[in-house]
């Protein structure tokens, strides 16, 4: 392990609401797509008035990723978007900086995950624990919404549009061998017929509710691996705690459990990057006012971030 010196922030501006088809004669095709920066306020504002990225009293540098400055790639633009996502994980990995990106949803992780595979290189043994109420682990051909947003975790983990994860860098994927999927307590029907055939760990919220097993299985997987991709969807938690969420759920696990299992994580100093998605809630671009409850969602989102942040002292060297 080496010391934590510097950390880069990547905040993701955009909304994005990406569908295929879902028919035999348009699937894998992309037939919606709303990418755009939407106005202000922003939660991400908020986080800055709060200073919650001083936490991990390190310096730090604020990187803006919009999808207006991307690149158009075999006319996906989900794929341009998460390029541009896995450069600025890349970049500051090879500077020698921890990555922490905010903002965006949980689209953004196979650009993540290609970042850190770019980085590290093809024959590192990569790690991921994904908190999430959902399991992600959709494919095109399985989606009953043909929603993208429900496909990131299979496409981490090379199960679906090789052409996405190969956009990003992502080559080879992350081993599913070497993975914790946790709680994932909301599962379309056909999600759960894929997982049947996967290999990764899925901690039911019980046993993520338990701090001593949560222990043992984190420090397993961060014995096994050179290096841990975080990534947490802010629905994890239960809904009274993101009531802006676009996604939210109930019967999840309270925030201090939460706060609790993200420390134990950092603290393998195994995390060269840490990803929260979905605290940026973006009820402009979905036609709705922020009137539900954004104090109580901006607050959870401070506080995960804080948790992060000041229990990262450490990174793989």
């Amino acid at each position: 392990m080496k010391p934590l010196n510097a950390l880069k922030i990547v905040e993701i501006q955009n909304a994005s609401r990406v569908y295929l088809g879902t028919d035999a004669d348009n699937r894998g095709v992309e037939v919606e797509c709303r990418l755009h920066k939407i106005g202000r306020p922003r939660e991400l504002d908020d986080y800055h008035l709060a200073g919650v990225y001083s936490k991990a009293s390190v310096p730090f540098e604020i990187d803006e990723i919009n999808y207006e400055n991307a690149e158009p790639m075999g006319n996906k633009a989900y794929q341009a978007y998460t390029k541009q996502v896995s450069d600025a994980v890349h970049d500051g990995i090879i500077s020698g900086k921890g990555v922490f990106v905010t903002g965006g949803t949980c689209l953004h992780a196979p650009g993540v995950a290609g970042g850190i595979r770019r980085a590290f290189g093809k024959d590192a043994k990569l790690g991921i624990i994904w908190l999430d109420a959902h399991g992600d682990i959709n494919f095109p051909e399985t989606s009953p919404s043909g929603m993208v947003g429900g496909m990131p975790f299979a496409v981490t983990l090379g199960y679906c549009m090789k052409e996405w994860s190969e956009a990003c860098g992502l080559v080879p994927p992350f081993d599913d061998r070497l993975a914790i999927l946790t709680d994932a307590r909301s599962f379309d029907k056909e999600e759960a017929e894929n997982l049947k055939n996967m290999n990764l760990t899925l901690m039911s919220t019980d046993e993520f509710l338990d701090e001593a097993k949560w222990q043992a299985s984190v420090s397993k997987l961060a014995a096994e691996v050179d290096a841990l991709y975080l990534h947490i969807d802010a629905d994890i938690v239960d809904s009274k705690y993101v009531p802006d969420h676009n996604t939210p759920e109930t019967n999840g696990p309270d925030i201090w459990p939460l706060l609790r299992n993200i420390r134990i994580v950092m603290e393998t100093g195994m995390v060269p990057v840490a990803t929260l998605a979905s605290i940026y809630f973006d009820m402009e671009a979905l036609g709705k006012e922020r009137v539900i409850g954004p104090e109580t969602a901006i607050l959870t989102g401070i506080r995960m971030i804080g948790t992060i942040l000041e229990n990262w002292k450490n990174m793989p060297s």
